[in-house]
């Protein structure tokens, strides 16, 4: 059911009036005729909100918007999950943009209900214009499943112009490509009389896509006759359109009229006339005359019929964006091909040898020459032939080259698109990006930046053999690295060995690669290849692991990151299926989470399926099988990954990047969101795997009107980076810019913590860039993210311990940089307030107490507020001295924080541990100072007003560190007065081993219990500040044995059921006892004595009452 919200009587029509900017203006014959003077028209804009990060500040563009006043629009605006028939009814058109992309479970569902009531108002007569805004291809699905009906649909492909005289680039960013069209429908209402259109070229983003559509439709705008569409995820890139794609269309449905236009809003209608593009360029480009004529046509009544749509070449495929995975494609895997990777010193004399000596043997080979032997693109042509033509029906060889980066790190490429131009200071990301096919890191081990640094999605030499012997198995950085969320195919991989040598180590049982293939021909295209993994490659010496994955209703497909389990809140449920097939007698099968041994089974018999359910989970996670026969791993199973359900107010996208979605309440907002007005929707995003940095920004930072981005808490920065920094003799290190990005700790809906470790910084070697041991300083940091609540602080606290590697001299040990930001607009920050006292009352006097921000100021908290972009708080939450310099550069006013360690000489070894926070305002808070204030008082501990009936509170800095009693806290809230501010609970004794539970606090959950996340020994739960409510967290059940592995199978209102298993090899004894926290009144007293064999599992339910 869509809740609706009455209209307001009169609407607060704008946030401001903006000046027209220069060069925007109308040719008379490109402009329709206004209605009469006086005449008022209603527009509804259509916009997501729940989950949505990705929506910017304001929903029509404030240039576009006074054109559309001037001809009689009132423009009002409508989350989809709030708009209804009463909506509908007072409009003259509407607009969808901003739709819901597919892992936004609450928007694709709003949007679905919505469906009717836009279909049943656009068949009485309405017009609807529908902007497509993909966002990671997952937008695709939920707008194509709208526009079905009506015979529409977007596809995954970019348009590509021939005729280098329609193609150039903006120049405020000539990263952003646009082609021309002149290709116009010259006699429809809508187009005729605009010369020509420029669009943006779709380069793996948010730009433009083709529309394939029904012969109702008549094509409005066409790309030109040398243009065509490729579908840039496939690799034949093949697309729908040989010529002439189609960006735009219209048609009349029943009485009421409907345009599709495929170029996001973000450069046109909702953002078209900001600076970074070039002040305008595609609303001046004939944009700006697209959309006011469409309204005006969309606003008229059913005329005469209209063209009909020729026939497309090409090949119509549907769209493969983020989708549920049916049932049946969940089956496991029965079709394996088996091979190896050989890297080559040099080119062989005849590929005849090679087929020869492993056909039989093994089902494909992969053959990597050293990159001495293809200096030229026509040298790996050349050698793709050959191995075409020696591959055979039932062999495959697929051809590859070994490729050095900037910082001399080998990766295997196999079956690339091309073989890379040859560059200078180019990570292997960026070039495997270039040059497509699977990229194969190799020497893990010996190279670990590189892996540890790109996020993944790429292959990883799991086994490796030199001479035909097995030299290394990689198996704990695999680990580390699978268990930190990366995206890794494991792969065995020979060196310098010869085709004899090879076929003797598989002839003693050597690894094989497994692939999921029917055919030897698609095992290219059965492996990962960068942003589209399917991690679905085995390792094995002989088991077959036909399936060991996650699977049920909540599997989806993603094109960025292959397949997922998406939770979709506490009461969801997956179950993990095995199926493993040619075990050895004695096989031991162990199921990992993370890094922890979840699961170990002794299965006894050669073939073996076995499944496991269990309840949601707090955070992301990452399951796979070893197979091990004694101390000898025998196979190894792609892993198998959680994600979190998207919560409006907070999500976790992945370890590798942590996002907020904001909402920011406003009287004089265009659009409804929970019944309130809202004046901007976006995103802080904090990149902790791309370099440690909190960005306060949408989708695109920069595509706000200039000068007014106080919808979004951006605290006037465009970013800050945690960067320790020292100075000493002459040399300036940055050991930030290369950390290790391994480690990652817990990603909740409820709170995040997350670790870094840096302890490496670029370097020239001979001349060439590469990765060096740190020789001053490393640094250890933990970030903990509290859930953000609307209209209040975003905060993270930083934990960091500093190292020095050898004597640092005074100047060193005088000031260490610990982070550095830069602010939005040019200049300076407007002022800056300083504090001094470790105790929030005082502090907080001196906050108000504003000054010029220019200079260097000491003290411990500091507060920057560049209105109207809102404010920036930080500050020590430690007793230690720190300094701010902000000074004035020209990319905008920077800012420097400081530690002052107390001892002149900073002695080798001799580690100092300091704890600061970082919160962001909006613009829209009236008295940033005030919330700022209330910030330091809830973070140092004076008046929070909590009262705990079990537990105890043990130190207050930054959050709030409780110890648990029985397992679990509880108390209760006394309202405090003060603004929005998080607060998150840090609960000692908590267990890897053990669920951790919660009592919901905030939105949609409130009252509910969920799943919190547990790191370290502690659980975390984040509480407003707000208002008093009862608090609830900690384990709902205790086991006497630390070794038992406990998980909830599934909470109901009259019990609570319990997984227990014994994942050791010996057997284990223990009594599981209801903690208290779920379990009520003489219930609590249930216990149950426990005895368990290697490798079992019982199910224990208690009641609740």
């Amino acid at each position: 059911m869509i809740r609706c919200f009455p209209s307001l009587a009169s609407l607060l029509r704008t946030l401001c009036l903006f000046a027209l900017p220069v060069g925007l203006s109308y040719s008379a014959a490109a402009s329709t005729t206004p209605p009469a003077s006086g005449s008022k028209r209603t527009l509804l804009v259509l916009v997501t909100i729940e989950g949505n990060e990705n929506l910017q500040g304001f929903f029509v563009d404030p240039w576009l918007q006074q054109e559309l006043e001037a001809r009689g629009w009132v423009i009002e605006g409508r989350g989809i999950e709030e708009a209804c028939r009463e909506h509908f009814e007072a409009a003259d058109a509407v607009v969808l943009l901003q739709e819901p992309y597919g892992v936004n479970i609450k928007g694709v569902e709003a949007l679905r209900r919505l469906a009717p009531e836009l279909d049943r108002y656009l068949r009485g007569g309405g017009g609807l214009l529908v902007i497509f805004d993909d966002r990671y291809f997952q937008v695709f699905s939920p707008v194509n499943e709208l526009l079905a009906p009506y015979g529409a649909r977007f596809v995954r492909e970019a348009v590509i112009d021939s005729n280098p005289e329609n193609v150039s680039a903006l120049k405020n960013d000539d990263g952003v490509t646009l082609f021309r069209t002149r290709n116009l429908a010259a006699n429809h209402p809508v187009t005729a009389g605009i010369a020509a259109m420029e669009f943006p070229q779709t380069e793996n983003g948010k730009d433009s896509y083709p529309v394939m559509l029904s012969p109702e439709w008549t094509p409005l705008v066409r790309a030109e006759k040398t243009a065509r569409s490729e579908d840039i995820w496939a690799v034949d890139r093949r697309g729908n359109y040989e010529t002439e794609p189609v960006l735009a269309a219209a048609r009349i449905v029943d009485q009421g009229r409907l345009v599709v236009f495929g170029a996001h809003s973000s450069l046109t209608f909702l953002h078209g006339s900001h600076d970074r593009w070039d002040h305008g360029h595609f609303l001046k480009a004939g944009m700006a005359d697209f959309f006011v004529r469409t309204l005006d046509w969309l606003d008229e009544s059913p005329s005469s019929a209209h063209g009909k749509m020729p026939a497309l070449t090409g090949n119509p495929t549907p769209a493969t964006d983020l989708r549920p995975v049916p049932a049946e494609q969940q089956a496991p895997a029965t079709d394996w091909k088996k091979g190896v990777i050989v890297i080559l010193d040099e080119e062989p004399a005849s590929l005849e040898q090679w087929v020869g000596a492993l056909r039989g043997k093994l089902d494909w080979v992969a053959l990597v020459l050293p990159d001495t032997a293809i200096p030229e693109e026509a040298d790996f042509a050349r050698w793709k032939s050959l191995c075409a033509q020696a591959s055979r029906p039932d062999f495959l060889v697929i051809p590859g080259g070994k490729v050095l980066d900037s910082f001399r790190n080998p990766m295997a490429a196999l079956n690339p698109d091309k073989w890379p131009v040859r560059r200078t200071q180019r990570a292997i990301n960026h070039i495997a990006r270039e040059i497509g096919g699977h990229p194969v890191l190799l020497t893990p081990d010996e190279n670990p930046w590189p892996v540890e640094n790109i996020g993944g999605f790429q292959g990883f030499a799991l086994a490796e053999y030199r001479g035909g012997a097995l030299h290394r198995l990689n198996l704990e950085t695999f680990r580390k690295l699978q268990a930190g969320d990366w995206f890794l195919a494991p792969q065995v991989v020979f060196y310098e060995t010869g085709p004899e040598a090879v076929a003797a180590a598989l002839e003693q049982g050597a690894y094989r690669t497994q692939v999921p293939a029917r055919e030897v021909k698609d095992v290219p295209l059965k492996m990962p290849f960068l942003f589209h993994n399917k991690r679905n490659v085995v390792v094995s010496r002989g088991p077959e692991i036909r399936q060991a994955a996650l699977t049920g209703d909540s599997l989806v497909d993603d094109p960025w990151e292959g397949l997922y389990y998406l939770w979709r809140g506490p009461q969801d449920h997956a179950v993990y299926s095995m199926d493993v097939h040619s075990l050895p007698e004695n096989a031991e099968v162990r199921i990992y989470r993370d890094e922890l041994l979840w699961r170990r089974y002794v299965p006894g018999e050669r073939n073996w399926q076995h499944k496991i359910e269990f309840a949601s989970t707090e955070s992301l996670h990452s399951w796979w099988m070893e197979i091990w026969d004694g101390d000898r791993l025998d196979a190894i199973s792609p892993v198998s990954r959680s994600r979190n359900y998207v919560n409006w107010a907070h999500g976790g996208g992945d370890r590798m990047n942590l996002y907020h979605s904001v909402a920011i309440s406003d009287p004089k907002g265009l659009i409804v969101a929970h019944g309130q007005r809202v004046s901007g929707i976006g995103g802080l995003f904090f990149f902790l795997g791309w370099g440690d940095t909190l960005a306060p920004r949408p989708a695109i930072t920069e595509a706000y009107p200039a000068g007014h981005e106080w919808g979004i808490p951006s605290g006037g920065i465009e970013y800050i980076r945690f960067a320790p920094q020292i100075h000493t003799g002459g040399i300036r290190e940055y050991t930030v810019s290369k950390p290790r990005r391994i480690g990652y700790a817990m990603v909740s809906e409820n709170a995040s913590v997350l670790h870094e470790t840096v302890d490496r910084k670029e370097a020239l070697v001979d001349g060439v860039r590469t990765v060096a041991p740190a020789e001053l300083v490393t640094a250890q940091t933990t970030f903990t993210v509290p859930v953000w609540e609307p209209e209040g602080l975003v905060s993270i606290i930083v934990d960091m311990t500093l190292t020095p590697l050898r004597d640092l001299d005074p100047d060193a040990a005088s000031s260490i940089q610990l982070a550095e930001f830069v602010g939005r607009l040019k200049g300076s920050f407007g002022q800056v307030a300083v504090g001094r006292s470790t105790s929030a009352q005082p502090m907080a006097e001196k906050l108000f107490n504003m000054g010029p921000a220019a200079g260097r100021h000491t003290g411990q908290w500091f507060m920057l507020h560049p209105d109207p972009l809102g404010s920036l708080l930080i500050g020590g939450l430690d007793d230690r001295s720190y300094s701010l310099q902000v000074t004035a550069s020209s990319k905008g006013p920077r800012g420097r924080f400081y530690l002052h360690p107390e001892k002149r000489v900073w002695k080798r070894g001799d580690a100092i541990s300091v704890r600061f926070v970082v919160a962001i305002t909006s613009g829209q808070e009236s008295d940033p100072p005030a919330l700022a204030a209330d910030a330091m008082r809830a973070w140092l501990g004076e008046g929070t007003g909590l009262r705990l009936d079990s537990g105890k509170v043990k130190a207050h800095s930054g959050y709030l560190e409780m110890v648990a009693e029985n397992g679990f806290v509880s108390g209760t809230l006394a309202p405090s007065g003060y603004r929005v501010v998080p607060l998150t609970c840090k609960i000692g004794g908590g267990s890897d081993r053990l669920p951790a539970y919660g009592m919901s606090l905030a939105g949609t959950t409130e009252g509910t219990w969920i799943p919190l996340g547990q790191e370290g020994g502690y659980i975390y739960h984040t509480i407003p500040t707000r208002t008093g409510r009862p608090l609830k967290a900690g384990l709902p059940v205790n086991c006497t044995n630390p070794e038992l592995q406990v998980d909830v199978k599934r909470i109901t209102d009259a019990a609570v059921e319990f997984w227990i298993h014994n994942p050791t090899a010996i057997e284990q004894r223990g009594r599981l006892s209801p903690s208290g926290l779920m379990v009520e009144g003489a219930a609590a007293s249930a216990s149950e004595d426990l005895t368990l064999a290697p490798g079992e599992e019982r199910l224990v339910v208690f009641r609740r009452f």
